[in-house]
């Protein structure tokens, strides 16, 4: 923690120490959208008065500013724009840090980029020294051929010795221009790492002045609490599906909205939804109307000054505390999130016993899935989120897995079955007046499911079917299915009948569906097989 101490005096008051302090965030509250942040500061003082001086990042003020004090009494608080102050003072130990970083890499590209020119200079000079040689000619300073000769081979040979020095030197240009690189490179990383850390550098934020009294000397705490609206948190799962036996594992990403970063704090996550609905919907008047044929009309609500958000249950989510229907998981290790990304932190994996089978819906699909029952019996409620899934060690695709609440079923698809055919074929469909009761309209069809094992060994499916239902008593329907269906009115659905079939190796079953319906002359039937 770095500070400023300056004395001066207010009227009417005693000299009072002045203290420049950092003002991290050093916990954070996390729900699936939005979050808590805590920032907070700790100074240990003399007896007596003092000022403590902190700055405010702009998210901090998202809910106005409102310290608490420990440790002192806090007699006044002042919030104002400075833009005079030196950033570096309210650096947090983070940004302190990747301040010297930054600074470290800039003396090393200056380094690098001096040994270069300088190399540089010595083969630029080495080249001048050439070129002199190359321009002497022969003249009348020169009375002989012999001299000649001789002054010839002298530049000759002091040629080849500036060529092979400048050689030389030019080798070792590669790894000094590298250098250069390299050092460029690591200056641009910790810029961006001061730059992810939120440092106040060139930024226009206000100051809080806050005026403590202490008793005795001790140590003074102060924190503030304010939202981020953009912040929240997501699970992923990978799926595994192996014998009679579902794995989950679990890894929650953390996001954050506000500028400002967090830096080791303590995060909690939690399933609550303090943006949802605090209370109860209003309840107004519905008022039916008759009139002449035409459209039906939907009852009306009365609107009081704008649209009545639809609110979704709050999900729950497996965490290791529960107060009411909130979850919370507090985070073993501190966590650091930059403004630059979000972090991913993997939670204990959770397992379930499972029935398995293979599900068969004829009516939309061509061959079987294979499907996994669970009861959760953690007693840690599941957050719905993206799942990949994986089947006898084999990876088979993504979907999302549902919320499931603790103590609750669950039901898993971990991909399709290719050795099981399904065909739905249409034998009979007629329409019209049968003559057996005058003014009624008729229709019969014959549909047949066709389920084949392809392959080699014994499969056990739970087929299901969808037959026509009537609420209407105009509406008369007669279904008749051979064999009879295992179980009718599957999950409590009317019309819903399962048939459980046990295929042996390459075999194949039929099951038959005839529908008689009736209705009155002059109404349309509005349903398809």
């Amino acid at each position: 923690m770095r500070g400023l101490v300056v004395l001066f005096l207010l009227p009417g008051m005693a000299a009072a120490e002045v203290v420049e302090l950092s003002f991290p965030v050093s916990a954070a509250e996390v729900f699936p959208q939005g979050a808590r942040l805590t920032a907070e500061t700790t100074v240990t003082l003399p007896a007596g008065d003092h000022e403590l001086v902190v700055l405010l990042p702009p998210s901090y003020l998202s809910d106005g500013f409102r310290p608490d004090v420990g440790g002192a009494a806090l007699r006044y608080t002042i919030v104002g724009e400075n833009t005079e102050y030196d950033a570096q003072i309210f650096d947090t130990p983070a940004q302190a840090a990747a301040r010297a970083d930054l600074g470290d890499a800039r003396a090393g590209l200056m380094d690098a980029e001096r040994e270069l020119a300088a190399l540089t200079v010595q083969i630029d000079a080495l080249e001048a020294a050439a070129d002199v040689l190359r321009s002497v000619r022969g003249g009348d300073a020169l009375p002989s051929p012999v001299e000649l000769a001789q002054v010839a081979g002298l530049i000759s040979t002091e040629l080849v010795a500036l060529a092979e020095e400048t050689a030389a030197l030019e080798a070792e240009l590669p790894p000094l221009i590298r250098a250069v690189e390299t050092a460029d490179a690591v200056l641009e990383r910790a810029a961006a790492r001061l730059a992810a850390l939120g440092a106040p550098e060139g930024r226009n934020w206000p100051l809080a002045t806050l005026g403590v009294r202490l008793q005795d000397a001790g140590e003074v705490t102060v924190s503030h609490v304010f939202t981020d609206p953009g912040a929240g948190w997501s699970v992923s799962y990978d799926a595994a599906l192996a014998d009679a036996l579902v794995t989950l594992d679990r890894v929650v990403e953390i996001r954050h909205g506000a500028g400002v970063a967090w830096v080791d704090a303590d995060v909690t996550l939690s399933t609550a939804v303090p943006s949802g609905a605090m209370e109860a919907q209003p309840v107004f008047r519905d008022v039916a109307r008759i009139g002449e044929e035409g459209p039906v009309l939907r009852s009306e609500r009365m609107d009081l000054g704008g649209a009545v958000a639809e609110v979704a249950a709050a999900p729950l989510f497996a965490m290791a505390e529960t107060d009411g229907p909130v979850v919370s998981y507090r985070l073993a290790e501190p966590v650091t999130v930059l403004l630059d990304g979000q972090v991913s932190v993997a939670l204990p994996p959770v397992a379930f016993a499972a029935e398995r089978y293979l599900a068969a819906a004829p009516r939309f699909d061509s061959t079987a899935f294979h499907m996994a029952e669970i009861t959760n019996a953690t007693g840690e409620p599941i957050l719905p989120g993206p799942v990949r899934l994986s089947r006898d060690g084999g990876f088979v695709g993504e979907s999302f897995l549902p919320a499931i609440a603790a103590g609750a079923q669950g039901r898993l698809g971990f991909g399709p079955e290719p050795d099981v055919a399904l065909t739905l074929s249409f034998l009979d469909q007629q329409e019209g007046d049968r003559g057996i009761i005058r003014g009624r309209q008729t229709r019969s069809d014959a549909l047949r499911v066709t389920a084949e094992n392809l392959g080699e060994t014994e499969r056990e499916v739970r087929l299901r079917y969808a037959v026509p239902t009537s609420q209407q008593e105009d509406l008369e329907i007669d279904v008749e299915t051979s064999p009879q269906a295992t179980e009718e009115n599957v999950d409590d659905l009317l019309g819903v009948l399962e048939w459980q079939l046990t295929f042996g190796p390459t075999s194949a079953q039929t099951i038959a569906l005839d529908f008689d319906i009736s209705w009155p002359e002059g109404q349309t039937l509005l349903w398809t097989p």
